[in-house]
């Protein structure tokens, strides 16, 4: 999956379950002060100790490939932090964005809004039976897509008419 990522150009941003434990490589914010060094540490070891508002990394995830021809292999990533204050807890999203372009909370709006597209097409599947074409032909697939949201917009459209 990371080949294809990395083959087409795109961009990954994934949200990370809370007890993932990942080894720092390196820090890509720097923090003055006499702030905790993360370098060569567990997450899982220091992030209790932290209360920085975002903990913006580098890790390494390892991969292996049970199947045939393929290698087992080895990917830095960005590994961005963001502590709701609300939970005490800090959410986590693994990224291949670099810092100069995207900033912590840039990543965690990146993922929120790619959560609603997620939701969207969930919906569309349900309410309006997009996973039942049987094609693959790309311009049968687009037109039943657009169909689909046309339909979403105009029933939601109704349904505000109504409330």
């Amino acid at each position: 999956m990371f080949d294809c990522i990395d083959q087409n150009d795109s961009w990954l941003v994934s949200l990370v379950e809370d007890e993932t434990n990942f080894e720092i490589l390196e820090e890509v914010r720097t923090w003055r002060g006499n702030s905790i060094p993360l370098e060569g540490e567990s997450l899982q070891a220091v992030l209790d100790d932290l209360h920085r508002q975002e903990i913006d990394v580098h890790i390494t995830l390892s991969s292996e490939c049970k199947r045939w021809p393929c290698a087992s292999t080895t990917r830095t990533f960005r590994l961005v932090c963001l502590r709701n204050e609300a939970a005490e807890e800090y959410h986590l999203y693994l990224a291949n964005l670099g810092r100069e372009e995207y900033s912590a909370p840039d990543i965690a709006e990146l993922y929120r809004a790619r959560w609603k597209v997620e939701l969207l097409f969930k919906e569309l599947k349900s309410r309006f039976g997009l996973d039942e074409g049987n094609t693959t032909d790309a311009y049968i697939i687009e037109a039943l897509i657009i169909m689909a949201v046309i339909s979403l917009l105009m029933s939601r459209m109704i349904v505000n008419e109504l409330r």
